[in-house]
């Protein structure tokens, strides 16, 4: 084909057509045909872009190298992208003439270069970017700080030292470069007094302090506020306390204080609050107390200072305002728990208060190590059933106070006195008990169920309902053996679940094998447990009445 046909075939309207004309030039080197290409603008869109690289790429020549390069003047940024592909891909043999366009005038050109030197390199050396770093052009020392900060080293992170100080622009992007390399405290070494003049490169070494313990950013946070105070760039601590009340784990130290107070005057009431949450002093609180303004940072900085210094916050809560207090409760007993601290136990020991409990509890019930959890109820024991019942009336999950119950009730010593005292004053104890009490019955614990005995006959027929209904216990050792350890009180309820469940035949042949004396003699009907009664079916009624009257006659007569 004459270079006239392909001519015309490459600026046809049909992409197919294009196509076509292009896979015909793919075995050709002709850097006259090379040239033909490059003047064509439609043959640069996007699906025949791969075939117009792979024919540069398999000519592999400096000639197609050059041409390529012309393609960095190209106004068009889809042109200027191709080239540097092709430039990229022909690797080494694109050095040479990326070398004399370098030296271009035009700093869209001097771009390009810089950036399929990347892309023919795979890495940032420095005996290559440095002369990038020095361009008149920002855009191309841009170009060459965001290669060093995807793929430089410690050596090429030290060459942007100068752009560092005549691009105040790039400060910022520069500053990330370094923190991929260099430990906080190295930055902080470099560029501190940059930090202490600039709010936005401070907010930058903030933001990269987040990816570090707080042993190494604490430190690092009193030397900058420190070097702020000492230049008297006061505004400055702002950006601090925004920082600060996102990071529980961040503090200043006490010795701090004193100077910040002397600048009190020029902070605003929010920046205050936050910097005194920081520190384990008392002027937090003090000036907690007097605050009259927006409650949200308040209630934000109290719930951090209760965190950060638990055992302080709790020893100073009861000089707060009373809304304050439960903040101060409940934060400073997740944080303990949470903490492991190994003071907690005798800190709250000492602050023998329901509600932090509770707020122990829901903390600890989080803890996937068991040792915390055991700890949390060990410190049960000291708490009377009374307050044990306000906890389980106040908290939401069920499961929580199962938990709670049944835990309390392993390491108190009469467990007889606490199920009495709570049958009178927790909501819905039978429900709670279930599991307890369903453990008992597993390791045929038989003496035990005499504990049944000290609860409500709603609550222990509650649990008879759930528990001790089955065909088990209609077996008649095993009822006999139960029946015998309830008092008269508790055994109608124990009687009347059996009923509930089982088919009248059945109940007949139980009582008829039975060696025990079922009868009004051996039962107290309370009203509470007739109250119970008259709320079951009216043929479970009659099998009970029949069961411990023989007649009905009997019952009327003693009512």
């Amino acid at each position: 084909m004459a270079d006239g046909d392909y001519f015309h075939q490459l600026a046809h309207r049909d992409v197919a057509i294009r196509r076509q004309a292009l896979q015909a030039l793919s075995d050709q080197s002709d850097p006259a045909l090379l040239k033909l290409l490059i003047g064509q603008p439609q043959l640069f869109e996007a699906e025949l872009q791969e075939l117009l690289v792979n024919i540069f790429v398999r000519n592999r020549s400096r000639w197609a190298a050059e041409i390529a390069g012309e393609l960095l003047y190209a106004t068009r940024e889809s042109m200027r992208q191709l080239g540097i592909t092709i430039l990229h891909r022909l690797g080494d043999v694109s050095l040479k003439p990326l070398n004399r366009l370098q030296h271009s005038a035009n700093p869209r050109v001097r771009l390009g270069v810089l950036q399929a030197l990347a892309g023919i390199h795979s890495s940032v050396r420095a005996e290559w970017i440095r002369p990038f770093l020095a361009d008149e052009d920002i855009r191309v020392v841009q170009e060459a700080v965001n290669l060093i900060r995807q793929y430089g080293d410690e050596t090429t992170v030290l060459l942007l030292k100068d752009p560092f100080v005549h691009y105040p622009e790039l400060r910022d992007s520069i500053l990330w470069a370094f923190a991929r390399y260099f430990h906080p405290e190295q930055l902080l070494h470099y560029f501190k007094a940059y930090f202490v003049h600039s709010e936005k490169l401070l907010h930058t070494f903030l933001l990269i302090l987040n990816g570090y313990s707080p042993g190494v950013v604490n430190p690092i946070l009193e030397q900058l506020v420190t070097a702020i105070l000492d230049n008297e760039n006061i505004s400055l601590l702002n950006t601090i306390a925004k920082h600060l009340n996102t990071h529980v784990d961040w503090t200043l130290p006490a010795d701090l204080q004193a100077d910040l107070s002397n600048h009190q005057a020029a902070l605003p009431r929010e920046t205050r609050l936050s910097l005194l949450a920081a520190s384990p002093t008392r002027a937090f609180v003090e000036f907690a107390s007097q605050w009259n303004a927006d409650t949200e940072p308040l209630t934000q900085c109290t719930a951090l200072y209760a965190q950060r210094f638990p055992e302080l916050a709790l020893q100073y809560a009861t000089e707060l305002p009373p809304d304050l207090k439960p903040i101060i409760k409940k934060y400073a007993a997740q944080s303990l728990v949470t903490q492991n601290s190994p003071s907690w136990e005798t800190t709250f020991a000492k602050n023998a208060d329901p509600e932090i409990l509770i707020h122990i509890l829901n903390a600890s019930a989080s803890l996937s190590e068991k040792n915390n959890r055991n700890a949390v109820y060990r410190m049960l024991r000291q708490f009377p059933p009374a307050v044990i019942a306000t906890f389980l009336n106040q908290l939401s999950s069920r499961e929580s106070k199962e938990e709670l119950l049944n835990n309390y009730l392993k390491h108190v010593d009469d467990v007889p006195a606490v199920l009495t005292e709570l049958s009178s004053r927790v909501n819905g104890l039978g429900y709670l008990l279930t599991t307890y009490f369903a453990d008992l019955f597993t390791h045929h614990d038989w003496a035990r169920i005499a504990l049944l005995n000290h609860l409500k006959v709603d609550q222990a027929f509650f649990i008879f309902t759930r528990l001790f209904a089955g065909e088990t216990f209609r077996e008649v050792p095993i009822f006999q053996t139960i029946w015998n350890y309830l008092s008269p009180a508790v055994r109608p309820a124990f009687l009347l679940a059996i009923i509930n469940h089982s088919q009248t035949a059945d109940i007949m042949q139980l009582f008829n094998e039975l060696s025990v004396d079922i009868s009004a003699e051996t039962l107290i009907l309370t009203s509470e447990f007739l109250d119970l009664l008259t709320l079951q079916p009216t043929s479970v009624q009659y099998i009970f009445l029949t069961l411990i009257y023989y007649d009905l006659e009997n019952f009327k007569r003693d009512q």
